[in-house]
């Protein structure tokens, strides 16, 4: 009776220790009252019942059971997202757990010299677990790191997710056998079934992640690529009405309208020579910045700078790419935003590589002024908008790309760069 009331001790602490851990990674608060408490309580007695009749196997089953369908019914999460949480912690408490016994036994056997029942060991090793868990719930850097492990898994279909519990699941039958099988022979076979149960779960996740980074780059590609046809599309049949519609105009005008007419053709062709050097952008990259520009082009003075003759595709990766795209479309808005408010109304823009490294730089005129240190900070932002500043700020966090930020009299310099693929 002691040792069970041990078993139940140990698997409430467990219990209870999951579900903080759980609503803490999710960032949503937890609302006890006596009929959850009884389901939780419950699921203990159900899990401690299993442990005392040496029941592991269906034990593990219960877990993967119970829990999901004790988060599914009180949070407004979705399954997968449940799903995906609840192997991280069954495979950290798993890890450490191991860990800790080692440190127990060692500890209790070899230097105290104290020979205490398995279940003694459970309960301490459960503790320690739940005092981590605890530690990791109110680690922010922890508890950030979940959440964009989860953002990525969470793109992988139900049948891979069925795969990795079926993965996981050997792994936990090779750990059971292999402390309660003495040969040899058999021992280093399921010492073989644990590594490779290990090397497949990484290897499929890290497949999985590949494909879902593809799958994004390509529709980044290829919604940059419909944006820049159409438009193009859309300018030539503007451009041939247009010069025929100004032509025609300056056969029936006098000398002062046919001034003002040559005028307007001027300008309008130094905008058309701007969108001539799109054809010479890396594909990808053009539509995005044509997308960007179009509205714009007979306020700014646009000028692009382009030497790299390299396809694109070749240089980066697919998630190098799409930081790229991303990023590289928010210092555009952000240099537009700011020229227009000039006299000079100038946006340059220069791609190239360098040292292994290629390099999307927007210079602009600006009319405000700007604190230097406190660029890139949350909410900071050189239109004086309480609601900006997050672009400038999410381009500084993220580890794919680098920015760096020059202001020279009155032109601002902000400059992409991006390790080559080697």
């Amino acid at each position: 009776m002691i040792e069970f009331l041990i078993w139940f001790a140990a698997s409430t602490i467990s219990t209870f220790g999951v579900v903080y851990l759980f609503y803490k990674l999710l960032g949503i608060s937890f609302y006890a009252n006596k009929y959850r408490t009884f389901i939780l309580v419950l699921i203990s007695y159900i899990v401690a019942y299993m442990q005392f009749y040496d029941l592991k196997f269906v034990n593990l089953v219960t877990y993967f059971i119970f829990y999901p369908l004790y988060f599914l019914n009180y949070t407004k999460i979705d399954l997968k997202n449940i799903l995906i949480n609840i192997i991280i912690i069954w495979l950290v408490g798993g890890i450490f757990d191991c860990i800790f016994m080692i440190i127990l036994s060692l500890f209790l056997c070899n230097i105290i010299h104290i020979d205490l029942n398995m279940v003694w060991y459970v309960l301490f090793a459960t503790i320690l677990i739940n005092m981590l868990f605890l530690i990791l719930g109110e680690s922010k850097r922890f508890v950030k790191f979940v959440n964009r492990l989860v953002i990525k898994l969470h793109a992988i279909i139900f049948v891979d997710i069925l795969l990795l519990f079926f993965i996981l699941f050997l792994f936990y039958v090779g750990v059971l056998l292999f402390h309660q099988i003495e040969h040899f022979d058999v021992s280093l076979l399921l010492l073989i079934i644990i590594v490779l149960s290990i090397f497949s779960f990484f290897v499929l996740i890290s497949l999985r992640l590949k494909n879902v980074e593809m799958k994004i780059f390509l529709k980044t590609l290829k919604n940059n690529n419909d944006a820049y046809l159409k438009i193009m599309d859309e300018f030539k049949i503007f451009k041939h009405n247009f010069n025929n519609r100004l032509l025609a105009i300056k056969s029936v005008s006098n000398k002062e309208a046919s001034v003002l007419v040559d005028d307007l053709l001027n300008n309008y062709n130094k905008n058309v020579r701007s969108l001539v050097k799109f054809e010479e952008i890396p594909y990808g990259l053009n539509g995005v910045i044509y997308e960007k520009i179009y509205l714009y082009l007979n306020e700014l003075d646009i000028k692009i700078n382009n030497s790299i003759n390299e396809d694109i595709f070749d240089l980066l990766k697919p998630s190098q790419y799409n930081v790229l795209v991303e990023k590289f479309g928010i210092l555009i808005d952000n240099a537009i935003s700011a020229s227009l408010l000039t006299d000079e109304k100038l946006l340059q823009i220069d791609i190239y590589v360098f040292e292994n490294c290629i390099y999307a730089k927007v210079i602009n005129t600006f009319s405000s002024t700007i604190d230097i240190d406190l660029l890139g900070t949350k909410f900071y932002s050189t239109n004086n908008d309480v609601n900006r500043g997050l672009g400038l700020f999410s381009i500084i966090r993220n580890n794919n790309v680098s920015l760096s930020i020059e202001v020279i009299s009155d032109k601002f310099i902000s400059t992409l760069k991006v390790k080559i693929n080697t």
